[in-house]
């Protein structure tokens, strides 16, 4: 048959989400996982918020291919997975297709998850992300807290840009979230105009 289709898109390892997908299964609804660019499974190069609108556009042209999707869609994520769902739902692709989407604490780009309203630099939380997720393939959370006790004093070097220089995990992004100059992809949420389920707390970070 043709089924109603939930879409997520993740930095996170898709086989991580292989009890939800039997869950959305059981209502009737089919469920698609994807790696986005460079991580886990789907190769390029990974360059966090640098290719979702494209690649989103692109897993939506692909589905409209597919004979068990009715057209209808639920663009699902949670945190970065949340702004890969926007990054969907605004392209044109995205507009034109009946869809609502369904975000949990979304990441609304790099420069806006690395500083507070008042613009100050979200230090260790930036460093820990960038670390473990942002510069690699795969995960590599589980190395960092024992690397970070080691060269502790790394966070104190001045001028903060320089981290990177002194911290001995790789840091591809610092510079791109630290630098003007380097222009992140955006989300135009005027562009968005289906209906949204939005789930966080009032202590979450973003």
């Amino acid at each position: 048959g043709a089924f109603p289709v939930i879409l997520t898109r993740t930095p996170y390892d898709k086989s991580a989400f292989s009890e939800t997908a039997k869950a959305w299964c059981e209502l009737g609804v089919a469920f698609v996982a994807q790696d986005v660019r460079g991580r886990y499974q789907s190769g390029g190069r990974w360059m966090p918020y640098s290719a979702e609108a494209k690649d989103g556009a692109a897993t939506l042209k692909a589905l409209k291919r597919a004979s068990w999707w009715n057209g209808h869609i639920g663009l699902m994520g949670e945190s970065y997975g949340a702004f890969t769902a926007f990054s969907a739902a605004q392209s044109e692709i995205g507009r034109q297709t009946p869809s609502a989407l369904i975000t949990l604490v979304p990441a609304m780009g790099l420069k806006k998850t690395a500083f507070t309203s008042d613009r100050v630099f979200y230090l260790g939380d930036r460093l820990w992300w960038d670390a473990s997720f942002g510069s690699s393939r795969e995960n590599i959370e589980h190395l960092f807290s024992a690397v970070l006790n080691k060269h502790s004093s790394a966070v104190f070097t001045l001028p903060v840009i320089d981290i990177p220089t002194v911290f001995p995990m790789q840091l591809a992004n610092w510079r791109r979230i630290l630098k003007n100059e380097h222009n992140e992809e955006t989300l135009n949420l005027e562009s968005v105009h289906q209906p949204c389920l939005h789930i966080g707390g009032w202590y979450d970070p973003f």
